[in-house]
């Protein structure tokens, strides 16, 4: 992933006429910080888990020799992800390509650049066994598990984050939610910097009110739940504009119906399109399996039929229903187990869950599948490190038949709200959703 990413930046940079010498240095973080914190369960079983915070922007919190004016106040900006696949190289990769993000949006607070930055806390290992779990001592352990008490490890991370003498805040670092840290436990993390209060150094908080009603400027803004998301369909509607797609009848599939594929889901089907299709996650036979979900009726459904679809896709995420017994199992006749969208014929693919899945297996079935207008495929990166270097290069092969929006574009309109939101909290003045959507 680090590899990728690194040759992705090269090419790009060099293509805007940066040398060698320049590029390299951009490649090096200014901020590497790691640690590790023990977890002890009810039972006395003891975890290990790795922590990681890198980020590129030049001030107080730089670590690295590269030159860095530890007197600016630029300001490190990304998520912090709670994650079995979270290691030091993936923690590089992704904070690489939000430095990319950031220098799109150009967002920026009393004349500081936002710069990359990413964290999060990876897979533990058991090193004392307890009484209640079926464990050896070096045992690998999913840090989203449920018998984890998330709070408590962002309490941790950011307990080690300050210890090390690392600051938060604008100017120093905003650390915004991820993957599996949404804002119960952002609000934790928040309140850990801000020693009970909420803190300036934390973004994707919950939005908070005062006495009356009214809106604190405080705490989270509403609008960033599905900011990512719609974002991801605005590009995809640009690039449906663009190539001349009709989108009233316009057919869409989402790889993941999570926060980001949700909003893109639901936003594409406010603007008169159809999902007809999600790669997710199922409780199949009382197990969670891979696999494709397709309307019954494919791209003959109708709008309204599509709208009362999702909402049975719901019913079914809620982890409450089997696609089995279901409405007597209707909608699981319509499964396919390891299925992919990349196989599926629409016009449209939100990609909003997965790195790496643009790749040389996927990128032909793409390519070979085709759309209902017979414009060029719109593939749209929701997720981060979508692409595999190969799949990159089958993606500019297969050019004359699919059109790709990268995530450094696709995926910002959730980076922009973020920000927004700790511009809120430093200046003390509300950003209404609708601000934050324009």
């Amino acid at each position: 992933q680090a590899s990728d990413a690194q040759t992705a930046t090269r090419e790009r940079a060099k293509l805007l006429g940066y040398s060698d010498a320049e590029i390299e240095r951009a490649l090096k973080p200014s901020m590497v910080r790691r640690g590790n914190f023990t977890v002890t369960l009810a039972d006395g079983t003891q975890i290990r888990f790795p922590w990681y915070r890198i980020g590129f922007a030049e001030n107080g919190n730089a670590t690295e020799n590269k030159g860095v004016d530890r007197g600016r106040a630029e300001t490190n900006k990304g998520g912090v992800r709670l994650h079995k696949g979270v290691f030091g190289a993936e923690v590089y990769a992704l904070a690489l390509k939000m430095d990319a993000k950031l220098a799109i949006t150009g967002d920026a607070s009393a004349g500081e650049s936002f710069r990359g930055a990413k964290g999060g806390i990876g897979a533990g290992q058991v090193v004392k066994v307890g009484t209640r779990y079926r464990a050896k001592v070096g045992d690998w352990v999913d840090p989203a598990s449920s018998a984890i008490n998330r709070g408590e490890m962002m309490r941790n991370f950011g307990n080690g984050y300050t210890a090390g003498g690392a600051r938060v805040g604008l100017g120093s670092d905003i650390q915004a939610g991820d993957v599996n840290t949404k804002a119960p436990e952002m609000k934790v993390l928040s309140e850990t910097y801000g020693k009970g209060s909420p803190s300036i150094g934390v973004s994707g908080k919950e939005v908070l009110t005062g006495a009356k009603g009214e809106v604190s400027s405080k705490g989270g803004i509403a609008y960033r739940q599905v900011s990512t998301g719609e974002g991801v369909w605005m590009s995809s509607k640009l690039a449906g504009q663009a190539e001349g797609l009709d989108l009233q009848k316009a057919t869409v599939a989402s790889q993941g119906w999570g926060e980001v594929g949700r909003g893109f889901g639901e936003a594409a089907v406010r603007e008169g399109s159809r999902v007809i299709g999600i790669q997710e996650l199922w409780l199949v036979e009382g197990e969670l399996r891979p696999g494709l979900l397709r309307h019954p009726k494919g791209a003959n459904a109708t709008h309204a039929e599509v709208e009362a679809w999702l909402k049975d896709v719901e019913a079914l995420r809620s982890g409450k229903h089997d696609l089995k017994t279901f409405k007597n199992g209707e909608l699981g006749r319509h499964f396919t187990l390891n299925g992919d969208v990349s196989k599926m014929k629409v016009d449209i693919v939100g990609y909003n869950a997965l790195g790496q899945v643009l790749n040389e297996a996927t990128v032909p079935e793409l390519a070979k599948s085709g759309t209902h207008q017979g414009k060029r495929k719109i593939i749209t990166e929701g997720a981060n490190l979508a692409e595999t270097a190969e799949g990159a290069r089958l993606l500019d092969s297969h050019k004359g038949r699919l059109v790709t929006i990268p995530g450094d574009l696709a995926n910002l309109g959730g980076v922009h709200v973020s920000n927004l939101e700790a511009v809120q909290n430093r200046f003390g003045e509300v950003v209404s959703n609708d601000e934050a959507r324009r």
